[in-house]
């Protein structure tokens, strides 16, 4: 079967993954000329591919990460064991403040863009409501939340403080989010009036 696409010389020379060959091939001394030699090495050296990963793209803990691979059993293998660090730190890292960070099209066709520092400014906002009622690091914040911008910065401003993330769509019937996000004991649901859908209001008060 042939390919689909493939990609011209030139997107493959300024792929990130690319990139990341020439950095890991500088940094082990390796030779790396495609993607089975880094696949190869990924899979006979995981520990040295997965803290080229980490060194690559600064990955940043707050604590002493440990050995990239500290236990190689299998199952329970053992990565990076005293790493604490936190997703949204690295969304946001280095990010220009009037980018667009999220780009929403209704079904309307109206677009809207919100900026880095907007989304940055409303993620702070919605984890100190969080932080309000309640919520701290392994507690459940679930959303019953269609596909819009606030379910973006609910996510984020959940994560920034360490608690856990679930959310369906309001195509589920009320009864099916409950057993879905029910089972998870949350502390805050998030949740929205309604949505739509093929030109039609779907009511979820």
């Amino acid at each position: 079967m042939q390919p689909q696409w493939i990609p011209h010389d030139a997107a493959v020379a300024r792929a990130n993954i690319t990139e990341f060959a020439r950095f890991a091939e500088r940094r082990h001394g390796l030779s790396l000329p495609d993607y089975g030699s880094l696949w190869r090495w990924s899979v006979d050296a995981p520990g040295d591919f997965w803290k080229a990963v980490w060194d690559r793209f600064e990955v940043v803990s707050h604590t002493d990460p440990g050995p990239a691979l500290a236990d190689t059993a299998m199952p329970g293998a053992v990565w990076f064991p005293g790493a604490r660090l936190n997703l949204v730190e690295h969304v946001f890292r280095d990010r220009p403040p009037q980018g667009p960070a999220v780009v929403h099209l209704d079904e309307a066709g109206h677009r809207s863009e919100m900026t880095w520092s907007e989304l940055r400014s409303r993620t702070a906002a919605f984890a100190a409501t969080l932080r309000e009622h309640g919520v701290g690091p392994g507690d459940r914040v679930v959303g019953y939340l269609p596909n819009i911008p606030e379910a973006v910065v609910a996510l984020l401003a959940t994560a920034s403080i360490g608690a856990v993330w679930a959310a369906c769509g309001q195509d589920y019937a009320a009864p099916a989010a409950l057993d879905r996000l029910g089972r998870l004991e949350p502390k805050v649901l998030v949740t929205a009036t309604g949505y739509a859908y093929a030109g039609t209001w779907h009511d979820r008060t």
